[in-house]
């Protein structure tokens, strides 16, 4: 019995063919056929009646009539907390139980820091904190150029200010209050510290721990009053290119009275106003400023520093040039401190301190950015030069 050989299924090419039976396709698709012949056929059984596509389609709703969702900048959704949550990557802010983005937040008065600030805002992103807020007290030119990056991801809440009125005609306590105000109902905590003060762990553990995981310890408080350890210029005349938590090192005995002198980091909840750069008024009065020992606070100073968990490095001098710069620009609290104060810290600093090293930037400045701060450190002495200390912080009255 022979076996009739099997033939291969015909392609017919249907150009159209598809709309012309009321559906959607290529005109240059391809269909195996086994009979050409049998497309035309009677015998074949009728098939069901297609339907148009149009029918078929859900109908889309009137554009014309949908309200427009309000726009969204993109810096307003850099600011987001989902973006903060994102840009915090060090291990300390993703351990179990910390309290999550916004928790504790910073405030800075500062002039002419330009070339100090990114080390500091550096150094506390990697401690927890997600809000910064920074005054910049008539810089020459603004902070506001060195400082784009982090204001646009919403890490600074930037705020230049030449003229205030304030009842302590102190630009550093006005900006404070200001703070007090802008952080209310946002943050649980606020830090209030300097750009020469840089909050640090020591002791056992990481150097680099959750600032926000660690004031979960505190929350019977009114806040946490953090003494400090005084630095001297460690034999530097100019400005050193390592930046300022790598180059200074050398501090005063832990326990010189000097260190009894404590920076508040508050709970807003809990605070009313400014009453010094070191203290402030509370206004819940069942709840003690508590230490780093949990020891209770009160004022400005205590009997005994304690320095066991986190401290502040006060770099109080930095380097012989730097200091005469800091002279001539003055404080913000309206204090004029001359050669004797460097002379003192630096004669009384005479203990090693490497606790600083070990959390430092290893970001290196490069030697065009270098010359740019030398550049602008003589800029800025120049002018100091023009215009007394009495002048500049009494503007605004």
């Amino acid at each position: 019995m022979s076996v009739m050989p099997r033939r291969r299924p015909q392609l017919l090419h249907t150009r159209g063919l598809g709309r012309r039976n009321g559906l959607e396709g290529s005109d240059h698709g391809e269909s195996p056929v086994a009979n050409v012949s049998a497309l035309n056929s009677t015998d074949l059984a009728p098939g069901p009646e297609s339907t148009p596509i149009e029918e078929m389609r859900e109908p889309l709703p009137a554009f014309e009539s949908t309200p427009m969702p309000p726009r969204q900048t993109f810096q307003s959704f850099q600011q987001s907390q989902w973006q903060l949550t994102q840009e915090i990557t060090s291990a300390t802010f993703v351990q179990p139980g910390h309290p999550g983005p916004g928790f504790v937040a910073m405030c800075l008065v500062a002039r002419d820091a330009h070339g100090d600030i990114g080390e500091w805002l550096a150094h506390h992103r990697r401690l927890g904190v997600t809000r910064v807020y920074v005054w910049d007290n008539a810089s020459t030119p603004p902070m506001e150029e060195v400082l784009h990056e982090h204001i646009a991801s919403g890490l600074v809440v930037y705020s230049y200010f030449d003229s205030f009125e304030h009842p302590t005609n102190a630009p550093q306590l006005y900006a404070y209050d200001r703070c007090l105000e802008q952080g209310r109902g946002m943050h649980d905590w606020m830090a209030f510290i300097d750009v020469d003060e840089f909050l640090i762990f020591r002791g056992g553990g990481s150097p680099v721990r959750s600032l926000p995981q660690y004031l979960t310890n505190f929350m019977q408080s009114s806040g946490l009053a953090v003494h400090w350890i005084l630095f001297g210029s460690s034999g530097h005349r100019e400005r050193p290119d390592g930046g300022v938590l790598r180059s200074y090192v050398r501090c005063l005995p832990l326990r010189h009275s000097q260190h009894t002198l404590v920076k508040s980091i508050v709970r807003l909840p809990c605070t009313a106003a400014a009453w010094s750069p070191h203290a402030f008024r509370h206004s819940c009065p069942d709840l003690p400023l508590l230490r780093t020992d949990h020891s209770v606070q009160e004022g400005p100073r205590a009997a005994e520093p304690v320095h066991n968990d986190l401290v502040i490095h006060h770099y109080a001098t930095k380097s012989q040039r730097e200091f005469e710069l800091k002279m001539r620009r003055g404080s913000g609290m309206k204090r004029q401190r001359g050669w004797e104060y460097f002379y003192f810290v630096d004669g009384w600093s005479v203990e090693w301190n490497m606790d600083a090293l070990a959390v430092w930037d290893e970001r290196q400045p490069s030697p065009a950015e270098r010359r740019m701060e030398r550049a602008s450190v003589a800029a800025a002495l120049a002018r100091y030069a023009n215009e007394t200390h009495q002048d500049h912080w009494l503007r605004g009255r």
